[in-house]
C-alpha cells in the first residue's frame, strides 16, 4: 500500500487509515469475522466494518490493539503506531476541525465546522466491540495508540464533535494511523 502523509510540526503522519493485512515480515494477519473469536483472542486480528469488505475503500480495516503492537510490526518499514503522547501533541496542534474530513459524505453527525485544513482527513470508520458487534460508523473516528493501560486495556483517541481520549479493551476494533519513526 502507498499512503498519503502530512507534516505536523516535526512529526510525519499518515493522512489515511492503515489498510494492511500483513506484517512487515510478510506474515498474514488473522481475519476474524466470528463474534466470539473477536472478543476471546489475545493475539492480532483485523476485520472490515460489519465484516463487509466494501467498507475498505472509504475506511480501510479495523484492528484490535494486539495487531498494532505485535513485534512483527504492522505499520510499513520506518513507521509505527503512535503513542498516547504523540496523539496528544497532534490533537493539541491541530484541533478537531482541522483533522476531520469536511462535508457530510462520511459524517452523519454535524460536521459543518470541519475544514480538514491539515489534510489529516479523519473519517468515521466506526468500531467493533469485544462482543463482536459493530457500531458508530459515520459518528466516530477511533484510533489506537501504542500505549497500554494495564493488562487488558489500552488508550484510544476518538474524533467526533470533539476529541476524547479513553482507555478501552484491547479487544475493541479501531482504525490505526501510523507515524514516521
Amino acid at each position: 500500500n502507498v499512503y498519503s502523509t502530512i507534516m505536523v510540526g516535526d512529526q510525519e503522519w499518515m493522512a489515511e487509515n492503515l489498510c494492511t493485512s500483513s506484517f512487515q515480515n510478510g506474515d498474514p494477519l488473522t481475519l476474524q469475522t466470528s463474534n466470539p473469536g473477536w472478543g476471546n483472542t489475545t493475539s492480532e486480528a483485523y476485520c472490515w466494518y460489519d465484516n463487509n469488505q466494501a467498507y475498505e475503500d472509504d475506511y480501510c480495516k479495523l484492528y484490535n490493539w494486539y495487531a498494532g503492537t505485535d513485534p512483527r510490526e504492522l505499520c510499513p518499514t520506518g513507521w509505527r503506531v503512535p503513542t498516547l503522547t504523540e496523539w496528544q501533541q497532534l490533537t493539541a496542534l491541530l484541533g478537531i476541525d482541522a483533522m476531520k474530513q469536511s462535508g457530510s459524505l462520511y459524517w452523519t453527525i454535524d460536521n459543518s465546522a470541519s475544514t480538514n485544513s491539515s489534510g489529516f482527513s479523519a473519517k468515521p470508520g466506526g468500531r467493533r466491540n469485544p462482543n463482536g458487534a459493530f457500531g458508530n460508523i459515520g459518528e466516530y473516528a477511533d484510533f489506537w495508540t501504542a500505549t497500554p493501560d494495564g493488562s487488558s486495556s489500552a488508550h484510544r483517541v476518538t474524533l467526533w464533535t470533539g476529541i476524547s481520549i479513553s482507555s478501552m479493551s484491547k479487544n475493541m476494533g479501531f482504525s490505526i494511523r501510523c507515524i514516521k519513526d
